[in-house]
């Protein structure tokens, strides 16, 4: 891994975060200055403070981020916060009904990755394609306040683990 290619991942970090070199620096006791000198190459923060630095930016795997080899060959690693990728696994976790009702609520074409219903007999022979079953707005409803509950559950069960600490 390159210099040049470690003070340009940091800057796409902390821009990913929406934070400032300032606020950045405030975060771990170092002027905006200093964080910007990492940004453009001018020195690189300790490993102390590259670990501190991967907390703020959400960086689960510092070795993967950090992987020029890796990040080249995959271009699309997307930064996901934890909200994300809690929505992402109950996403995951819904049958396929489900995730077909939230694909139209947020304007997202469906793939259908068993495809069972996806294609049918047609009448004379051969097959063809059905579109997925529409849903009531009514559904759509319930299925969104059923999401949020299950949501604010998962909260509570995370500040009950946090306070039995």
């Amino acid at each position: 891994m390159s210099r040049q290619y470690i003070a340009a991942t940091l800057k796409r970090l902390r821009e990913a975060v929406g934070l400032t070199a300032d606020e950045v620096g405030e975060k771990i006791g170092k002027s905006g200055k200093t964080v910007n000198a990492w940004e453009n190459n001018r020195g690189q923060p300790d490993a102390e403070v590259l670990i501190a630095l991967c907390d703020i930016y959400k960086v689960d795997n510092i070795l993967a981020e950090f992987d020029e080899e890796n990040v080249l060959h995959n271009k699309s690693s997307i930064l996901l916060s934890d909200h994300e990728k809690k929505v992402i696994l109950s996403y995951r976790k819904q049958p396929e009904s489900v995730q077909i009702a939230i694909d139209k609520m947020i304007d997202v074409a469906h793939v259908n990755t068993n495809q069972p219903f996806a294609r049918v007999a047609a009448f004379g022979g051969g097959t063809k394609d059905v579109p997925p079953p529409k849903m009531s707005e009514e559904e759509i409803e319930k299925l969104v306040e059923e999401s949020e509950q299950e949501e604010m559950l998962v909260e509570i069960e995370a500040e009950k683990r946090q306070k039995g600490k």
